[in-house]
């Protein structure tokens, strides 16, 4: 039995705003048929043009993750409206999680790593530009080797995202965290 938390993400490919997103993905979320787990959603941020134009963080405490919802599939869509489905993973942290409050002005930051980009100590070394948080896969079925999140001043973004370019299997991108309602299942 897994003794440490597994963040699992999720992405959606869409067009659709929040609003219209919001009903297809809380009943994706009710799918997953868990109590224990803790959810947040993200959209890209505006002015940005992200790959995912939405992710939801989905942390499985203990390792009680109910995975079935995978249908062992890595996509899929929803068929009520134009969504498709991206299964990025499970995933275990490697540095330890830090809570602090996002000051006004500071940017959210996701870097997706692909697997054949291994030296985690570059990364580790990016802790300069602030808050860093880094999972690395735990399933071998997960579409990327890491995932990093930054929370970074907004007079530092550009820096980090020129830096983090220059790695040839990082795709990163810009959103901002929903007020969702609690998904009951």
């Amino acid at each position: 039995m897994i003794k440490d938390t597994i963040v699992q993400y999720v992405c959606f490919v869409t067009n659709l705003g929040l609003e219209e997103f919001m009903p297809e993905w809380q009943r994706y979320a009710k799918r997953m048929k868990a109590e224990n787990f803790e959810v947040t959603l993200y959209e890209q941020s505006p002015g940005s043009k992200n790959r995912f134009h939405y992710f939801s963080r989905h942390e499985w405490a203990n390792g009680n993750a109910n995975l079935n919802f995978f249908e062992n599939r890595k996509s899929e869509h929803l068929p009520e409206h134009v969504v498709k489905v991206v299964q990025a993973g499970g995933y275990l942290r490697l540095l330890p999680v830090q809570r602090k409050e996002k000051a006004k002005g500071d940017i959210f930051l996701v870097a997706f790593v692909g697997h054949n980009d291994t030296d985690i100590e570059f990364y580790q070394d990016l802790t300069q530009y602030t808050r860093l948080t880094i999972h690395q896969a735990y399933f071998e079925s997960c579409s990327y080797g890491y995932i990093l999140e930054f929370i970074v001043p907004a007079r530092e973004s550009n820096d980090l995202i020129s830096l983090l370019k220059l790695r040839p299997s990082v795709e990163t991108y810009m959103y901002s965290e929903c007020q969702v309602p609690a998904v009951k299942v």
